[in-house]
């Protein structure tokens, strides 16, 4: 239970030292009387107040001083630093204005003696503000509570009840006002125990708060415009609402693992006992029962009373009865089903649409022998709730307060039951096939590397430098322009959910091949002769440039009758050198083979006139397209005088 701290740390301060029971009880009385004479605005409690609270605050040294400390016109804020602390009857703040607030990285626990009072609470208050973060201990024994809020809105959050056995106790109690409890765990591990208890309120919200171990997780008498969103319960009752109306939604509602009452238990369960129709509904919930005579959803109604039970998008698995009704005298208690799925009969006066039907398929949870009761992508309870707009009283999200329209195809229409399948964005992934991208050649790209999570088919689009290419798992694109490009993916999945991969790449300038086919040519008395060229289909303009033809062995001018005037022997040094057999500007069109005439200088006739055949050899002096750079393979031609040519 922890060690109950002194209630007066002043008098340690001081240094003061207590000789007798009476001494001390005077020193204390002094203490509280001068507290309450100068009230405070922020109070610390707890040893550890120097480093967690600013020097100047006043230090409490426990929960009983900082109750007498509070102010009585103004709000006070309680800081309660990480310890057990234990009071012997319970803390009341009455009607003062306060927040109760746990600092630090450990919850402090809050306490009471196993011998207090019945109906007593660890903490009382009627105009708390703020109660948030912190741990409610109660002992083993009967009739305690763990917070009692009343008259004054209070925000309960990030506060955690235990109780080993705390029978016939109540873990939180809010009453009147718009009270608010989230992100709360209780468990009270006993028969007769109510998780959270909710009485004369209007618009009491609780969100976010798991309760196991309790004969009733919620309990809610005269609780006008509730809302229960995402619940966690594990008790032999989930949700008990008399003469209430409200909403639970996105909610899980089981039987206790541990829990003795289980049979007769209800999943949610409503009744009347005024005059006043009331009306609850229950909204893409998960009703799980135990198959031990208990019920999924009942409705009971007094005499001259009317109640109705709502239960929409939401499955009922387990429970012996599916739905129940009891009718009492007059009173008219009616429950619908709509979009919803249940696993054994309804009984009672129950309106089933034709959306709703009872079904003995496999549900699809993910692992009903574990407690998760998320859905598969395969279950049949996937886009198959109502596909209207949630109202403003239903969680606008699942049990994990993850979307709750998820589309997984079917368009925006919600899943049966607490849990959405949600949706994974696929990862869009970039492969380069080709090694090294050129402005020759198509550059090769994959997007096999992306993945989905739920293994959905996926569409890829790509674009290159901002251009849309071909869509697919791989695409490919010539660039004519040489340096720096991009690329980007989108991957797509079924669902529509998409995300983008964008890559740099660099392309260099490739060559491409001018074919020139060696061959025997015949000089026509004119001094030309044919030669044929061939430009590849992969240039994006006609081959164009400036070929020379010359010997293929050198002439010495010597043995010629006129010299023959070839540039290259100006700058030799020896008397014989290569000649200069003709030159020719082409431009041939891509992807076809053109048959050229060339015209020979006279000096190059000369020596063919003399020797009647000659080889001279092709070379591509220059030769460019706009997307690469034009090389040729070398080509031999032997060249023969006309026919009618004499030797002089």
């Amino acid at each position: 239970m922890g060690t109950q701290r002194p209630l007066g740390r002043t008098a340690r301060v001081h240094g003061w030292r207590l000789a007798t029971v009476l001494c001390a009880a005077t020193l204390l009385f002094a203490i509280l009387g001068a507290a309450n004479a100068s009230a405070a605005e922020n109070i610390c409690v707890g040893t550890d107040s120097t480093n967690l609270c600013p020097g100047d605050w006043p230090d409490a040294g426990d929960l009983e001083v900082a109750a007498a400390m509070a102010s009585d016109s103004e709000l006070t804020n309680i800081y309660i630093t990480p310890g057990t602390y234990t009071s012997a009857g319970g803390v009341d703040f009455d009607n003062k204005e306060v927040n109760l607030i746990g600092v630090g990285a450990i919850r402090p626990t809050l306490t009471i003696s196993a011998a207090a009072p019945a109906l007593s609470s660890v903490i009382t208050t009627r105009n708390a503000n703020r109660i948030e973060n912190l741990k409610i201990a109660l002992p083993e024994s009967s009739g305690l509570t763990g917070i009692r809020v009343a008259i004054n809105t209070p925000d309960i959050s990030n506060v955690a009840v235990e109780g080993p056995n705390a029978d016939s106790s109540i873990g939180i109690h809010v009453s009147e006002s718009s009270p608010k409890v989230e992100d709360t765990t209780i468990d009270l591990g006993a028969d007769g125990s109510t998780g959270v208890y909710v009485d004369g309120s209007t618009s009491a919200t609780i969100d976010d708060v798991t309760v196991t171990h309790a004969s009733k997780a919620v309990e809610l008498d005269g609780a006008m415009n509730f809302k229960i969103r995402r619940l966690k319960s594990q008790s032999a009752n989930g949700v008990v609402a008399t003469s209430s109306s409200g909403t639970v939604s996105s909610s899980v509602i089981m039987p206790s693992t541990v829990e003795v009452e289980n049979s007769g238990g209800n999943g949610v369960s409503a009744s009347a006992t005024t005059g006043e129709s009331k009306a609850v509904n229950v909204d893409n919930c998960t009703l799980i029962g135990s198959s031990d005579g208990t019920t999924g959803v009942a409705a009971t109604a007094t005499a001259a009373a009317a109640v109705h039970v709502a239960v929409n998008s939401s499955v009922i698995s387990g429970y012996e009865l599916s739905t129940n009704t009891t009718s009492i005298t007059e009173g008219v208690p009616t429950i619908g089903l709509s979009y919803s799925r249940y696993t054994n009969p309804t009984a009672g006066a129950t309106a089933v649409a034709p959306s709703s039907q009872q079904t003995n398929a496999d549900l699809g949870f993910a692992s009903a022998a574990t407690n998760n009761y998320q859905l598969k992508l395969t279950s049949p309870l996937v886009d198959t709730g109502d596909p209207a707009a949630l109202t403003a009283d239903a969680s606008g999200s699942d049990a994990n307060d993850n979307p709750r329209v998820v589309s997984r195809g079917a368009g925006l229409i919600r899943d049966i039951g607490a849990y959405e399948v949600q949706n994974t964005a696929p990862v869009a992934r970039i492969q380069i096939v080709t090694a090294v991208p050129s402005t020759t050649s198509n550059t090769l790209f994959s997007a096999a590397g992306s993945t989905d999570a739920e293994g959905d088919a996926m569409t890829y689009d790509w674009k290159f430098d901002g251009a849309p290419g071909v869509s697919g798992l791989t695409s490919q694109k010539m660039f004519t322009l040489d340096g720096p490009h991009s690329v980007q993916l989108t991957a797509t999945d079924k669902t529509g959910a998409s995300s983008q991969a964008s890559a740099q790449f660099n392309v260099a300038r490739g060559f491409l091949p001018l074919k020139i086919r060696s061959q025997n040519a015949r000089i026509s008395r004119k001094g030309t002769f044919k030669i044929t060229l061939s430009c590849p289909a992969e240039a994006i303009s006609n081959c164009s440039g400036r070929m020379l033809f010359q010997t293929t062995k050198k002439v010495n001018a010597k043995n010629y009758t006129k010299r023959p005037a070839w540039a290259a022997a100006k700058k030799s040094k020896s008397k014989s050198a290569y000649l200069r057999a003709a030159r020719y500007v082409f431009s041939v069109a891509p992807g076809t083979t053109k048959k050229i005439e060339v015209r020979t200088y006279s000096t190059f006739q000369n020596v063919l006139g003399k020797h009647k055949k000659f080889k001279i050899q092709s070379s591509l002096v220059l030769g460019t397209t706009s997307n690469a750079n034009l090389t040729a393979n070398r080509a031999t031609f032997t060249i023969r005088a006309p026919k009618s040519t004499k030797k002089k």
